[in-house]
């Protein structure tokens, strides 16, 4: 996908309106058009709408209880919600708006695959995805641990053979250089404004 001047100039603009928690400024985005229109600086909404686009990511959005006791994602619990409320404290998920039925609170929820589809897309990022493990390796010059493949388990994973659901694979784990492994990691973090620590 290509991008003109005008696409340039307009993200441009809209990384700067940005704020600590990610979120552009109308107001400050079209200052910035006004100021300086000869640099064919896109409509708030389209520029929003190209880097939609251009990152191929769509936000999944869902209910929420408003006393963050749970995020609704199975049609068959948004439809109890929307008939009975939270199913954990009965607070009203659903409020009429303007004479429709809308949620109070929603998550958004941006999708595993379609982010790692974009990483490999992005030919850039593609060859760091690809290169990264195999160079780490020849830049390592100290003990430190100071990434995964510092650790134990990853050489350990090295020598492994690789399975699905428990039917071997045919090769070790990491054989290849577009091998991915993903993992995730949860330090007593809080969801839900509500209960203890949720992981």
């Amino acid at each position: 996908m290509c991008l003109d001047d005008g696409d340039i100039n307009s993200i441009k603009a809209f990384v700067l309106t940005m704020d600590e928690k990610g979120a552009a400024t109308l107001g400050l985005y079209n200052r910035i058009r006004a100021t300086f229109p000869q640099l064919c600086i896109r409509s708030f909404y389209k520029t929003r709408q190209r880097l939609r686009n251009v990152a191929g990511l769509k936000a999944q959005t869902y209910p929420m209880c408003p006393s963050s006791c749970r995020a609704f994602v199975k049609e068959a619990d948004i439809a109890a919600a929307r008939a009975h409320g939270c199913t954990s404290c009965g607070s009203a998920v659903f409020v009429t708006r303007q004479g429709k039925l809308v949620p109070a609170l929603t998550f958004d929820y941006l999708p595993l695959m379609p982010r790692v589809v974009a990483l490999w897309g992005n030919e850039k990022m593609a060859k760091i995805l690809q290169t990264y493990r195999a160079d780490y390796a020849k830049r390592k010059s100290n003990d430190d641990i100071e990434d995964v493949f510092d650790g134990e388990i990853y050489p350990e994973l090295c020598q492994t053979e690789a399975c699905y659901k428990g039917t071997p694979l045919g090769h070790l784990h990491f054989h290849r250089a577009t091998d991915l492994a993903l993992g995730f990691w949860a330090d007593g973090f809080q969801l839900f404004s509500t209960g203890n620590n949720d992981c």
